[in-house]
């Protein structure tokens, strides 16, 4: 690794400094690199805010591909392959068109998000080749780690920034990872690092076994063990073993938020044998992603009669929450408000879901029992699967003196505290937050019935239709190599049979529709296996 030129900037009182120096009357900076290895540590007394280091590592000429991963997980990874060029009018026109809607919380620290930044980790490919050239952060506690490439000079700019906080001791403040050879074999090697690693997250999950047989055979004729078996394979959780494939029934794939219980016990009662699990998406509610207000008229006996159902066809039971989303048109929010995140004592729209939510401020102690009475009522009604949706948005605004990264390794925390022993789904997170904390790690966007949406061809860095969605597909591959992930499938007229199959053959967990799956293309024609 060829470091070329480190800059620092910071605040210390009421003064910004930018200097080039590793060493100064206010801190020490130590770089380490060897074996691949770049590694730095900060050592200081003072209150040093806002505190960013970037480090100027030469590449290679040959590698003529950057490619990206995103803020988080709906974000798309990107291909580039050359510099960019910025038009100031569509910047401008965006921003006024994402203002005060939540779109603009959907990358880093409210900013439009960049396509030609990467996030945690990136790598580098040469034309028509798998030569990989790869970049990963073993350490995103504290903060995210950002890459950008000039293709002119050849120079990867790695940035570490601690807005929101303030440095105050000795402290690593980089830990990243240079591992270059083929494609498949530098992944393979980058997974092994990041199992072996304690500093990425709090635990790592991965490199998990369960001897399924024997998990089978005990309890085989008890209720609980009925429940967690279709066709012989179990879905494990994070404390038992390494998960095993889900193909899952999806309500929002097929229904949006117009579902009943009528619709769904219908929709049990005709599933394919193919499913292994039944996931209930947004609805539930009366107004919002609400599960302390079920819907009484839609669902006038709640919501565990339909888990039972759920569990008499011998699979498993999933719902979707967004925990960390309180929207002003819940019939919760008039009881909850005070959670709810400020900036400037004033709420901020950071979610642009529901006509514009808030999110909730989780350094509260309020907060905390509010998350806790989330997950009491699924876990009541005997959900097995439990999938946490727009886990950014706990995030979105740096408080309490804490990094975004910070603040959304303290929200997985809680969640894995609060929902014990079930099986886990990550959606909308950063990648490397989400790698060993939960069981599948979903990598698409909401699944939208339209494939092709204006604002795709404004902002192609903030995809909301379902051609944006597979388009990306491809280049997401490597996640799945790294961790079990889980793609939805829109349910779209323009997806086929050869693209159910193309995304079934890329990433072995799905949720979609029966719409896709059905007994006449069932096995002769999708194939799942």
């Amino acid at each position: 690794m060829q470091l070329i030129n480190t800059k620092i900037n910071y605040e210390i009182g009421e003064t910004e400094v930018f200097t080039t120096q590793l060493i100064n009357n206010d801190y020490s900076i130590n770089i380490h690199i060897k074996e691949n290895l770049l590694k730095a540590n900060i050592s200081t007394s003072k209150q040093l805010h806002n505190f960013k280091i970037d480090f100027y590592v030469k590449i290679d000429s040959s590698y003529s591909e950057f490619l990206t991963n995103g803020y988080q997980t709906w974000m798309p990874s990107q291909k580039i392959i050359e510099n960019g060029k910025s038009c100031p009018l569509k910047n401008k026109m965006l921003a006024k068109i994402t203002k005060g809607t939540g779109l603009d919380y959907l990358g880093e620290y409210n900013n439009p998000y960049d396509k030609e930044t990467s996030f945690g980790l990136c790598y580098f490919k040469t034309k028509d080749s798998n030569k990989t050239l790869l970049f990963c952060s073993l350490s995103e506690l504290d903060t995210f780690t950002k890459y950008t490439f000039d293709f002119e000079r050849h120079i990867l700019k790695i940035s570490r920034e601690f807005y929101g906080y303030s440095i105050n001791k000795n402290m690593e403040i980089a830990n990243i990872l240079l591992i270059e050879g083929n494609y498949y074999e530098a992944f393979a090697e980058l997974k092994e690092k990041l199992n072996n690693n304690t500093n990425l997250n709090t635990t790592a999950i991965e490199n998990r076994k369960i001897d399924d047989k024997n998990t089978q055979n005990d309890s085989a004729d008890t209720k609980e063990n009925k429940n967690i078996k279709h066709n012989n394979v179990s879905i494990a959780n994070a404390h038992q073993g390494t998960p095993q494939r889900i193909i899952g029934y999806n309500t929002f794939c097929e229904f949006q938020n117009n579902i009943s219980q009528q619709i769904i016990n219908n929709k049990i009662y005709s599933i394919n044998k193919i499913y292994n699990a039944f996931f209930i998406g947004d609805g539930y509610s009366e107004k919002s992603c609400d599960i302390f207000n079920i819907d009484n008229k839609r669902f006038p006996t709640g919501l565990k009669p339909i888990v039972d159902s759920i569990h008499e066809k011998g699979i498993k039971a999933g719902i979707w929450i967004a925990p960390f989303a309180i929207s002003p048109l819940s019939q919760s929010f008039s009881k909850y408000a005070d959670i709810a995140l400020k900036q400037n004592n004033k709420q901020a729209i950071t979610c642009p879901f529901w006509n514009g939510t808030y999110s909730i401020d989780i350094t509260l102690p309020d907060s905390q029992e509010y998350l806790k009475n989330m997950f009491d009522i699924i876990i009541d009604c005997g959900f097995d699967i439990i999938y946490c949706d727009c886990i950014y948005l706990a995030g979105s605004i740096p408080t309490g003196g804490k990094t975004q990264a910070m603040l959304i390794n303290d929200a997985v925390k809680l969640i894995k505290k609060f929902a014990c022993d079930k099986t886990l789904i990550f959606g909308g997170v950063p990648y490397l937050s989400a790698y060993g904390n939960c069981d599948f790690i979903n990598i698409s966007s909401e699944p939208k019935n339209i494939w092709q949406n204006p604002l795709d061809f404004l902002s192609p860095q903030m995809p909301i239709s379902s051609k944006s969605n597979v388009q990306n597909l491809p280049l997401k591959k490597y996640m799945d190599l790294l961790h079990s992930c889980i793609y939805t499938i829109p349910d779209s007229k323009k997806i086929k049979t050869k693209l159910v199959n193309y995304i079934a053959h890329n990433f072995s967990n799905i949720m979609t529709s029966d719409k896709h799956i059905i007994p006449t293309t069932y096995p002769s024609q999708i194939k799942l296996d």
